[in-house]
């Protein structure tokens, strides 16, 4: 994380810096900078080296202060770019100059102007960022706000699309070597999605009560993700803190219909017997169905591995999903706010303790036993070769 609070410290000073998307969305560079530090000549370097349309990201409370309307949109992907009506200062003359697109951006964040002290349209292009940032759109709008908002400055910025010589977008490998050549720091979208999953917590406890179960009496304490209508379960039982923690992943068809394809339903009551048998131990639930894909792609990917014997990751690829599409940020922001500092985890997913770790806690790693059976062996066998999980099969030695 240290490169990106040298880059913020970069834009904070006003500096241009390049945001590179992800290859599996607009696949784009942008040139960004604050508006707040802004200069005609900074705007001259956006338009003449990037070439692409310059547009202006404003939170949603400048755009809903300044009464910009939105501009209409026959687009039907939750994706789309959200722009307004385009604009040029009052106080400009033809508004396409560096010098007077200047004015326009400064008058966007001026507090004291509103949707009458402009015209439109206009030659610059407001763009509103999602109140949730890059946790819930993953587009260069909202990674500069983000970044205004990380920076402390006004959130306003200017962008650029950056296109090369040739009328072809630049590539990861040309933006970069831009950066070195005119020195301005650079990352990628997926880099300040994993800073502000590590540096802001993303969850909120909303409720506490106690649950008694077949294994013994819990409190159950609900957490809600701030941007999405996701609820996690934290369930503990006596000196928690000091037991064994087991963050389990949803499994609908493994967890509540006893479905033998998987091992999920064995190792979530494999946990709440461990911690039963302590008297103290927790287990946090998080609602990432499918490893994170949801329950009608898992139930694709099911279709794929009995149709065309594929495997787990195949099937999931096939799809056009990641092998593994989860993430424990949240978990982590939630024994933040329980007060662990360290966890004897009980898993077999290397990924776990690695997030954990990342996140600044000390991880003592348990393996869980697998009920492996004919039915789920493959399945077992996959994630054992291809992601790495500590699964021990009848003949191997544990190491």
């Amino acid at each position: 994380m240290d490169s990106i609070k040298k880059l913020l410290d970069e834009f904070k000073k006003g500096n241009i810096i390049i945001v590179f998307d992800d290859e599996n969305r607009e696949n784009e560079a942008d040139l960004i900078v604050p508006i707040e530090k802004l200069s005609p000549e900074k705007i001259n370097f956006l338009i003449t080296h990037a070439k692409g349309m310059l547009c202006a990201p404003l939170s949603e409370n400048i755009v809903k202060d300044k009464g910009l309307c939105l501009m209409p949109d026959s687009k039907t992907s939750k994706h789309s770019t959200a722009f307004t009506l385009s604009v040029d200062s009052k106080n400009v003359h033809t508004g396409i100059s560096p010098l007077e697109r200047y004015q326009t951006a400064i008058d966007l964040i001026n507090p004291s102007k509103t949707f009458k002290d402009f015209i439109t349209p206009g030659h610059l292009f407001p763009l509103v960022a999602k109140n949730g940032g890059l946790l819930e759109r993953r587009g260069h709008t909202e990674a500069a706000i983000s970044l205004c908002k990380w920076a402390g400055l006004i959130e306003g910025a200017l962008v650029c699309e950056m296109i090369n010589h040739n009328g072809k977008m630049f590539t990861k490998d040309e933006a970069i070597k831009f950066a070195k050549k005119y020195k301005l720091a650079f990352c990628t979208i997926e880099d300040l999605v994993e800073y502000q999953n590590r540096t802001y917590s993303n969850v909120k406890k909303i409720i506490k009560a106690k649950l008694n179960t077949e294994f013994g009496l819990f409190d159950i304490t609900i957490y809600k993700e701030l941007f999405n209508e996701k609820e996690h379960v934290f369930l503990s039982m006596g000196d928690y803190k000091n037991g064994v923690l087991r963050i389990h992943s949803e499994c609908f068809t493994g967890d509540v219909l006893f479905s033998k394809t998987c091992d999920c339903n064995n190792q979530l009551h494999a946990a709440l017997k461990k911690i039963a048998k302590d008297g103290k131990g927790a287990i946090i639930y998080l609602r990432q169905e499918g490893r994170g894909i949801g329950l009608s792609e898992k139930i694709k990917a099911y279709a794929l591995q009995q149709e065309r014997g594929m495997d787990t990751v195949e099937a999931n690829i096939e799809l056009g999903h990641k092998v593994d599409n989860r993430d424990y940020h949240q978990a982590a922001w939630i024994l933040k706010d329980q007060g662990y500092n360290k966890v004897r985890l009980l898993t077999n997913n290397p990924e776990k303790a690695k997030y954990l770790v990342n996140h600044g806690f000390k991880v003592c790693v348990e393996n869980l036993n697998v009920c492996i059976k004919p039915e789920n062996y493959n399945y077992l066998y996959t994630k054992k070769i291809k992601m790495g999980h500590n699964i021990l099969f009848e003949g191997e030695k544990d190491e």
